[in-house]
């Protein structure tokens, strides 16, 4: 039994012994990455149920993508040096069966990019409060292009702040301006190296200097170079002195001293009234604009002696303005020195007014005007009575709205002394007139109540023999001429682009028309002869002769004209109506391109009648 047993036991069965792991990569060869980094899939083929993978370096990213695979990844290596050696090692099964294999992993530096030299080198030098000089040195010698210097408020406000986008429509404007992009560049555009000094700059304010490419075209055809820089404080380190001597009703005699007698300056006269609440800089800018040339022309220097001109306004307050000036600029602050002339004789409520009216036509009068007292300052002009009928109860409203129309240019507006005026072929037959004056003081108010003069009427209307006749020729669909100029023709599509052609006959020495939309519970049919006459005269185009249009389709327009004869009396009122269909439109390829402006847009423009209001007859009559 012993042995049995030991035989037994002898003779028990093996355990099957486990296959050695297997492990291979694809690819296995070294990996090498470009500056710009990116990902490699790296399949992996193994017995093993699991297996891992690591990186030694961080650069050098290395996880597994599925059962499969696994992904490295390089990010982007801005050195110009190459990264160190990555080793990916993966491993399959574990203890003292597991296998491994590494990968190894480079990735090369960044190139040294050496930057593009731009297409224009610009300096700037000799930065003042109004002036820099500029050297502009083009990359292209034989190139076209242009320079400037252009104040950033300006550029930003209308601009947007994009100078190729002010350079296109500055192009634009030229070749309109020229006649052709030829002309336009000829006298716009430079070639070769260029140095400018710039003058009249705003003091104490940012600037951009730029230059840019101009191809045939006019079209902006490099990248816009620009230098931004700031102008200098204005100086203080002259100081003025003025000394008045003398006041009139009409003016002041004074003394202008400088601290330096060496230096150039300026002196001038503004009504204090909306020029002394404008900021130093405002003031300064305002100044410079409206007396332009004559700056150069009147500067000074050492002592100068104001006599009265006798062309100030009474009891006005004044401003005498002091600025150095040099080369073409402002070299200091502006400087203000008040002073007031004197009152009038008698006070504004007891000046009186003598009217005296001859010349009487249909349409024309002359009309003379004595002040009772040859300081007083007032302002006139005619009312018809339909509008005194309206305003009567409160004429000062009425003439404070009247001088406020044009209240910038109040200073010219009044006057003193004996007045006139023609009223040439602008007044409406058989109508009545009154003629208003009132006193106004150096802000725009009446001073006193207003005078009204007795009244006088027009002759009446004998129809003339002056005659206007219209045309209305080919209209085009606008959505058409989108079709040829998207920019040009925006705006009119969906519209007709009609043509109108006005003309007069020999006994016509001024005539109006214009093109109205009917509107159908007040047509233009029901309007008489007179009023449209009137209203022509009043607001119509004058002279016309061809006129473009956008109008509505499938809605009546009527083209209006009348003529005045060289007795002032009208013809007979030209009325012309006509709808406006697609199926009448001429066909795209008749359009011959106007040489004149942008058409007008009346599309819903009905005819205005007559409207009680504020009108300024003597600005009309002297245009």
């Amino acid at each position: 039994m012993l042995v049995t047993a030991v035989l037994m036991g002898g003779c028990r069965q093996e355990e099957p012994k486990t296959a050695p792991p297997t492990l291979s990569i694809e690819p296995a060869e070294a990996l090498v990455f470009e500056a710009t980094g990116g990902t490699r899939v790296i399949a992996v083929t193994t017995n093993q149920d699991t297996w891992r993978v690591l990186s030694d370096q961080t650069w050098c990213v290395a996880q597994a993508a599925d059962d499969a695979s696994f992904t490295v990844t390089a990010g982007i290596n801005e050195s110009p040096d190459d990264m160190p050696r990555a080793k990916v090692t993966v491993t399959a099964g574990t203890g003292n069966n597991a296998r491994t294999v590494v990968l190894e992993v480079y990735q090369r530096g960044a190139e040294e990019v050496v930057p593009e030299e731009p297409p224009f080198g610009i300096t700037l030098s000799n930065i003042t409060a109004t002036g820099v000089d500029m050297r502009v040195v083009p990359l292209d010698a034989a190139g076209s292009y242009y320079f400037d210097v252009i104040a950033k408020a300006t550029l930003d406000e209308h601009h947007g702040g994009d100078i190729g986008r002010m350079m296109e429509r500055m192009m634009a404007e030229a070749e309109q301006m020229y006649g052709s992009m030829e002309e336009a560049l000829a006298n716009l555009a430079s070639r070769g190296e260029q140095e400018h000094s710039f003058t009249r700059l705003s003091p104490a304010s940012e600037h951009v200097a730029f230059a840019v490419g101009l191809g045939a075209d006019g079209a902006v055809n490099t990248e816009v170079v620009s230098e931004p820089f700031r102008t200098e404080e204005l100086s203080d380190a002259v100081t003025f002195e003025v000394e008045f001597t003398n006041r009139y009703y009409d003016g002041a005699d004074f003394t202008v001293t400088p601290s330096d007698d060496e230096f150039p300056y300026y002196c001038t006269i503004r009504p204090a009234f909306q020029y002394d609440e404008l900021s130093d800089q405002e003031l300064l800018e305002k100044v410079v604009a409206e007396d332009g040339f004559m700056i150069d022309f009147y500067a000074t220097t050492g002592v100068y002696e104001y006599e009265n001109e006798n062309v100030w306004l009474t009891d006005t307050g004044y401003l005498v303005l002091v600025f150095g000036w040099a080369d073409g600029a402002a070299t200091t602050n502006i400087h203000r020195f008040p002073f007031r002339t004197l009152e009038p004789n008698i006070p504004p409520s007891e000046c009186r007014f003598d009217v005296e009216v001859t010349g009487l036509t249909s349409r024309s009068a002359t009309v003379a005007i004595t002040p009772s007292d040859e300081t007083s300052v007032y302002m006139w002009d005619l009312i018809a009575d339909a509008d005194y009928q309206q305003f009567k109860g409160n004429m000062k409203q009425y003439v404070t709205d009247y001088v406020a129309a044009d209240i910038e240019s109040l200073d010219y507006n009044r006057e003193r002394g004996v007045g006139g005026n023609i009223f040439s072929k602008m007044l409406e037959p058989g109508t009545t007139y009154y003629v208003w004056a009132a006193c106004i003081d150096e802000f725009g108010k009446p001073a006193a109540d207003v005078v009204v003069s007795a009244p006088f009427e027009t002759l009446p209307n004998q129809v003339s023999d002056a005659g206007v006749s219209a045309v209305i020729g080919k209209y085009f669909n606008g959505d058409d001429l989108y079709a040829l100029d998207s920019e040009k023709y925006a705006s009119g599509r969906g519209m007709a682009y009609v043509e109108v052609t006005f003309s007069a006959n020999d006994e016509a020495v001024v005539w109006y028309g214009t093109m109205v939309k009917e509107d159908p519970s007040d047509p233009t049919g029901a309007i008489s002869d007179a009023e449209i006459a009137e209203t022509l005269v009043a607001s119509g185009t004058w002279c016309p002769t061809g006129k473009l249009y956008w109008c509505e389709w499938d809605a009546e327009y009527t083209v209006l004209g009348v003529a005045i004869g060289s007795d002032d009396n009208s013809g007979p009122v030209l009325r012309l109506s006509k709808t406006f269909t697609k199926e009448g439109a001429s066909p795209v390829s008749e359009f011959v391109e106007p040489a004149s402006a942008a058409a007008q847009y009346i599309y819903n423009a009905p005819f205005v009648r007559y409207d009680a209001s504020v009108k300024v007859y003597r600005e009309r009559a002297q245009r």
